[in-house]
């Protein structure tokens, strides 16, 4: 009698399990894709966040080096004292060519002369081999239209340098503007000096100016000439 109690007690709970396991397994099977699924996405979304902060870091700083790289040779304190010292040692290269450099910059030289006047300067600038001082100058080139020097440099769009090639004379401008403005930071100095001589004609005095020009470096003239004379009656 014992032994049929049990055995029916067995049956009932075989079947209570049954029941229970054929009603709650899928919804725990469910829950398990759903986590199974969330942990991929969300490790994945966590990983791309990661590679993209750093590729933008990577992207930034190669920018960053880029953008800086033509700006800071010449700019950088010892580079500029390097090419000060180097253009002291030549400056009596360039006699003559400092009032052209400043008649071209102040529009009193003709397209064609100032194209010839900065070539002049580009090759005796190379001419010098001092690294520092051919910098400085090709800095000043890449600035204004995008290449190695004026002549010898690969030029982009329609810049000038080669005969063929369309010459852009503002640009040619800007590069001597710099070029002086550059000159003078390192010492060069403009000095006008004149004298004034009194003369009697027909019973009237009349005051004429001769002005010389010079041009200074460190207190020692470099070059000097003489401009047009100034007369008025009196």
């Amino acid at each position: 009698m014992g032994s049929s109690w049990e055995s029916i007690a067995v049956a009932i709970v075989i079947i209570l399990l049954f029941y229970f396991g054929k009603r709650y397994a899928p919804q725990i099977k469910e829950n398990q894709k759903r986590v199974k699924v969330k942990q991929p996405k969300e490790e994945s979304k966590a990983l791309e966040m990661i590679l993209s902060k750093k590729e933008n870091k990577v992207t930034q700083s190669r920018a960053s080096h880029t953008s800086s790289t033509v700006a800071s040779l010449v700019l950088h304190p010892h580079t500029f004292e390097r090419a000060k010292r180097e253009y002291l040692q030549h400056a009596q290269r360039f006699l003559g060519a400092y009032e052209l450099l400043y008649l071209s910059c102040y529009g009193n030289l003709g397209g064609e002369r100032k194209v010839q006047l900065l070539k002049n300067w580009e090759e005796g600038i190379l001419s010098t081999d001092a690294p520092n001082f051919i910098l400085a100058w090709n800095t000043c080139v890449q600035k204004h239209c995008g290449r190695n020097f004026y002549s010898k440099g690969n030029p982009k769009g329609n810049t000038m340098g080669n005969s063929k090639e369309k010459i852009d004379y503002e640009v040619v401008d800007l590069i001597l503007q710099d070029w002086l403005k550059l000159l003078l930071k390192w010492g060069l100095h403009r000095e006008p000096r004149g004298y004034t001589q009194s003369e009697l004609q027909g019973g009237e005095p009349l005051g004429a100016t001769e002005l010389n020009y010079y041009w200074l470096l460190n207190g020692e003239v470099l070059e000097e000439g003489q401009l047009k004379a100034q007369s008025s009656g009196q």
